[in-house]
């Protein structure tokens, strides 16, 4: 196509916004109907339950804009939008703050907002029904039945009530090993050396003095997961107890998920989360304790990220229902989103 007839086609064409909000960032995809994404944007948090209303509406307008601009596209060419927001429930509640502002700012577009666990499953299985767990700084589970539409969720308590199978977690147990090991409680572990090159300082001891500033966020002390693979890949024992541990913790959520929702036969068990390919330990023992419980699952890698259910959502609200085709064309379009899509995503 000749680039006139492509600037003109994109001028005609039906836009869908896409939008993946949580309490770190919130992500937009601005996306044809056939499944092109046309641009990306990213702003700051939009957990409906922590940000406040003025906070809120910010990153949304922030994001949309900048996934627009990138388009060269103007707002009233958004005809729908589906968006999954931290802090709205898998029934909706919380969720009226942003849809009446999302309707205000894309005045022609039909408007779905859901919970992120919501556009995580979409994503993972477009089929909308089994299970999906989410392991990256937090950890949850959640799923809905194919026969009653019922929906569970599992896990996610946070740092105090418990991110079993988090990258959080995996780091914070990292962390725990190494400490153990410096004083002989437990044998020695290359966790230890690793660990404070990692935090660098030239000794473990030391890390005390840093992982208790509060600069030490929650986010970066999950960074320190990656310390842990490393070790394990190395072939280090007490690394691997820690994936092992992880991914039997999150498995355990789903199958509690599974057992909620009395699922039997062959049900759909998918995943997000770096963990589940970069660390075999964790992702092994994440599916033998799903197969315990239900012999059956058929477990398998997501299909698209978050925002690809975000997009489903989208097309829905316009009435349509997603194809083989219009699936494909949003995957090979996510190559170029590196921005938006760190990681697997962006590499394809």
């Amino acid at each position: 196509m000749g680039k006139a007839r492509h600037i003109q086609a994109k001028r005609n064409c039906v836009v869908v916004l896409a939008f993946d909000g949580g309490g770190t960032r919130t992500r937009c995809l601005a996306i044809t109907r056939s499944g092109c994404v046309l641009g990306a944007g990213v702003s700051g948090p939009s957990n409906v339950a922590q940000c406040a209303a003025r906070d809120l509406k910010r990153s949304l307008q922030a994001a949309a804009r900048m996934a627009l601009a990138e388009a060269g596209l103007a707002t009233d060419r958004v005809r729908a939008v589906g968006a999954g927001l931290a802090g709205v429930f898998p029934d909706g509640r919380n969720r009226e703050t942003a849809v009446l502002f999302l309707r205000s700012l894309f005045r022609r577009a039909r408007v779905q907002v859901v919970g992120d666990a919501v556009i995580a499953l979409r994503g993972a299985i477009p089929e909308g029904h089994g299970v999906v767990a989410l392991s990256g700084t937090g950890a949850s589970v959640f799923g809905v039945s194919r026969d009653s539409g019922a929906w569970a969720r599992a896990g996610g308590g946070g740092p105090i009530l418990g991110d079993d199978g988090s990258g959080y977690r995996v780091a914070l147990d990292g962390l725990r090993a190494a400490w153990r090991s410096l004083d002989g409680r437990d044998p020695p572990t290359s966790l230890a050396p690793r660990m404070a090159c990692a935090l660098g300082v030239s000794r473990f001891e030391e890390a005390p003095g840093l992982v208790y500033r509060k600069t030490m966020t929650r986010a970066r002390l999950a960074s320190l997961a990656r310390v842990v693979v490393e070790a394990a890949d190395g072939g280090d024992r007490a690394a691997l107890d820690v994936l092992r541990r992880a991914g039997l913790d999150l498995g355990h959520a789903a199958a509690a998920a599974i057992r909620a929702l009395r699922m039997r036969g062959r049900c759909i068990v998918s995943h997000h989360g770096a963990l589940f390919t970069a660390a075999p330990a964790f992702a092994d023992a994440f599916q033998d304790a799903v197969r315990a419980a239900c012999p059956e699952a058929c477990i398998r890698p997501p299909v698209l990220p978050p925002l690809g259910g975000a997009f489903l959502i989208g097309l829905e609200a316009l009435g349509d229902r997603p194809t083989e085709d219009r699936l494909d064309a949003f995957q090979k379009s996510l190559l170029g989103c590196s921005a938006v899509l760190p990681g697997a995503w962006s590499k394809g």
